[in-house]
């Protein structure tokens, strides 16, 4: 099962690398996820990346044999204005789209490093980005992929 705390310090490593990321959040649910950016701002060249613990299936075969499917779920948004344009709206979505690809390739680096224990079983073939619009007033893409893992 995937700890909480490499799922906390995987995020920071993309933030690092990434200036237009303001902020992480580990959030749980929609509730958690409507409390925690009400607070927020739009901010021109920023964006917030929101990681939804997993929900974990097990892969079990017998006793010695099993795998956990962590089913992960991640958000690159921007909070908007009420009042702002059309052309506002747009820029928000070719703004967060770009910083999704960006994260895409952080996964995908994961996935083919052989330093990497954690993150290599990435299932890239389930892997699906969806653009999120007026969630709390905030809009931009989300990705969900699941990642086997194993149990300690």
């Amino acid at each position: 099962m995937l700890k909480i705390n490499d799922l906390e310090q995987f995020c920071e490593m993309f933030k690092e690398q990434t200036p237009e990321i303001k902020k992480v959040l580990l959030l749980v649910d929609d509730d958690d996820y409507t409390k925690f950016v009400k607070s927020e701002v739009h901010a021109d060249n920023q964006a917030i990346l929101i990681t939804v613990l997993p929900s974990v299936n097990l892969k079990y075969n017998d006793k010695d044999n099993f795998k956990f499917t962590n089913f992960l779920h991640f958000f690159i948004i921007q909070k908007e204005d009420k009042k702002n344009s059309y052309e506002s709206y747009v820029n928000t979505f070719k703004f967060t789209q770009m910083l999704m690809l960006k994260f895409f390739d952080f996964v995908f680096e994961k996935k083919d490093n052989f330093q990497e224990c954690v993150f290599k079983g990435f299932d890239l073939s389930k892997l699906g980005i969806d653009p999120v619009t007026d969630k709390a007033r905030t809009y931009g893409y989300s990705m969900s992929i699941p990642l086997n893992s194993d149990y300690k």
